[in-house]
């Protein structure tokens, strides 16, 4: 840098006439500062965004899971209401609860309750806990608290259970 002219102060801005009076060599003194300086905040903004969309994402699958959980929930609840003759607002709950699910399966989530089948650990469940049952041979899932929900194939959620254990 050319010790003869000053450098720029960062807080005054730049005028034509001003960087007219610059050498070549202190005009491209600056503009590699400056492209040092866009370097630096697209580096910044870049790792902002990966960090927002981690904690979007987090934020988002955590809401998807809590949603889809509850409307599983509701529609087993309402398999109890079910009748030959459900009332006309009954049937629209019902409608209601079956849009979500189809929502839930456009949008890439699968829930699955392994109600019935048998139990593994290596099974992305939860116990929460066992019960002893006369009769049986092996562990198999007797409860479902939540259903396993998978987003576009990845585990989003494990289900939690309660499994049948034969008795002692």
């Amino acid at each position: 840098m050319n010790s003869s002219q000053p450098s720029p102060d960062p807080t005054v801005p730049i005028t034509p006439e001003t960087l007219n009076s610059w050498s070549h060599s202190k005009k491209d003194e600056a503009i590699l500062s400056l492209l040092q300086v866009q370097r630096e905040l697209l580096q910044e903004l870049a790792k902002t965004r990966r960090e927002l969309d981690a904690q979007n994402s987090k934020t988002l699958r955590t809401s998807l899971a809590v949603i889809a959980t509850q409307t599983w929930k509701l529609r087993a609840r309402l398999q109890g209401y079910r009748t030959s003759q459900p009332t006309a607002d009954l049937q629209r709950l019902f409608r209601h609860v079956e849009i979500l699910q189809d929502t839930f399966q456009d949008l890439g989530l699968r829930l699955h309750d392994p109600v019935g089948e048998p139990f593994d650990f290596g099974l992305p469940l939860t116990v929460i806990t066992s019960q002893p049952i006369p009769g049986a041979t092996r562990e198999y899932v007797l409860e479902t608290v939540k259903p396993t929900i998978y987003w576009d194939h990845r585990l989003l959620q494990p289900g939690e259970v309660v499994i049948a254990v034969p008795e002692k």
